[in-house]
């Protein structure tokens, strides 16, 4: 395939984007980016296209950078140029995702979207990585071929993107758990960039999805965290800022090491002797 590419400027109309690109464009990226490289001008790295057979040419990546200079006034863009004939649905896929999970700038949604499709299409380039099994039950040999095939697909996204394992997972269970509804909802909103939100949203049922965004995004909110909105939702009193810090204190504390623990009390050993006085713990 690499002696197939050619890297040469392209008439922008010519160009083709297709509808079920991944990531979507933001008029505020387009226009920061023309800001960069001004009226007339060409991105640092060119946009990746797929040459037709009928003389066009089909969008593979490179949107925002596409509809920069677009708007910046030139008829042609730089382009990294690959004839379709060598490049299945799969591998079309496979270069928009990867580009995409090396941009700093996806939000932790767009970047969770991508890694689910990274999973989508890792699986059907190498279909051996969906087996797995068990020797037991039925149910059992299910869940086991589930986690290799799970697995599988971290291992080489991790690869791909620099991402751990753990962290892949977590992307593609926030993607699954999350209506298309709430999705929308999220989108151009402080959530879709806050991981651990996400999580725990994804986490609920639609309905209850839908009436957590409803306090997050009521005006003015009613809550500030995915966490609160839930204790909301669910009728539970919401804790103070002093409450949330003991709460948050002892989990830390629960999760330290024993050498960190001992770390910690040495470092507080003044205020512990004078607490152990006052309770009369040491007689």
């Amino acid at each position: 395939m690499m002696e197939a590419v050619a890297f040469k400027r392209v008439a922008i109309a010519l160009i083709d984007v297709p509808a079920n690109r991944l990531r979507q464009v933001k008029p505020w990226r387009v226009e920061t980016l023309r800001k960069e490289i001004g009226d007339g001008g060409q991105p640092q790295h060119p946009i990746n296209v797929a040459a037709e057979e009928n003389g066009r040419f089909t969008l593979i990546s490179g949107a925002t950078r596409l509809a920069a200079v677009d708007l910046g006034g030139s008829a042609e863009i730089d382009a990294r140029v690959i004839p379709a004939s060598v490049l299945t649905p799969e591998r079309r896929r496979l270069l928009e995702i990867t580009e995409n999970l090396n941009r700093e700038e996806l939000t932790k949604l767009e970047r969770a979207e991508n890694l689910v499709e990274l999973k989508r299409v890792h699986e059907a380039l190498y279909p051996q990585s969906r087996r797995g099994g068990d020797r037991r039950s039925a149910k059992a040999k299910a869940a086991r071929a589930d986690q290799s095939e799970i697995f599988s697909f971290s291992s080489e996204a991790a690869e791909r993107t620099g991402l751990s394992r753990r962290a892949v997972e977590v992307a593609v269970g926030i993607v699954r758990g999350l209506s298309e509804a709430t999705k929308a909802r999220v989108r151009e909103t402080w959530l879709e960039d806050h991981q651990a939100g996400l999580k725990l949203l994804s986490q609920q049922a639609p309905e209850c999805q839908e009436r957590i965004c409803d306090v997050l995004f009521a005006t003015p909110p009613e809550a500030s965290t995915v966490a609160d909105a839930l204790a909301i939702t669910e009728g539970r009193r919401l804790l103070s800022t002093g409450e949330k810090l003991f709460a948050s204190t002892v989990g830390n504390w629960a999760r330290l090491t024993a050498r960190q623990r001992a770390d910690f009390l040495d470092a507080q050993e003044t205020a512990i002797r004078e607490h152990a006085k006052k309770r009369g713990w040491f007689r």
